[in-house]
């Protein structure tokens, strides 16, 4: 893929992150989105409304289109010679892992606001530990990848070899 393609999916994900922006501004307001009182916990509230759906799907589309952002930009950087160098299948398997996450954050926020017993997960509601104990590990694929593949695929040989080369001519050029 070349670098204009990648730059193509740039501008696509912005634009659209624009027009998923643009849509929220003109989906009806919730009204009343403090949530009921939790089942097992009078003193705290269950947030969300069972109407949220209409918005749900505008939060798992905004988190899609940024990971496709993300990614795009990654592979913009790490592109040489309009290859990934190896990366790409990495890059893509680490994509659908984010992106089903996300998708699973989703959809156990719809099925948290309507259920008046959740599951809970030490103790915080599924979508909320799944944000804070599994989405966290699965972006951190992303720079465990650089780190392993940082020899074969981002800086190689034959880059250091071109590098001492320039400082050489550098060199005897002053």
């Amino acid at each position: 893929m070349t670098n204009i393609k990648f730059g193509k999916f740039i501008l696509i994900a912005a634009i659209g992150l624009a027009i998923v922006i643009g849509i929220a501004f003109f989906v009806p307001e919730l009204g009343d989105t403090r949530g009921q009182v939790h089942a097992q916990f009078a003193t705290i509230r269950q947030g969300g409304v069972p109407h949220s759906t209409a918005v749900i799907w505008l939060g798992w589309a905004f988190g899609i289109i940024a990971q496709i952002l993300v990614f795009s930009l990654l592979s913009l950087g790490t592109a040489r010679q309009n290859k990934l160098r190896g990366l790409g299948k990495p890059f893509v398997l680490v994509f659908a892992l984010t992106a089903a996450v996300w998708t699973g954050i989703i959809v156990t926020y719809q099925d948290y606001i309507g259920n008046p017993d959740p599951a809970l997960l030490f103790g915080i509601p599924l979508p909320t530990a799944l944000v804070i104990f599994v989405m966290p590990l699965a972006m951190l694929l992303v720079p465990i990848l650089f780190v392993v593949r940082f020899p074969k695929s981002i800086l190689t040989e034959e880059d250091l070899e071109k590098y001492k080369q320039l400082l050489d001519d550098r060199e005897r050029d002053s």
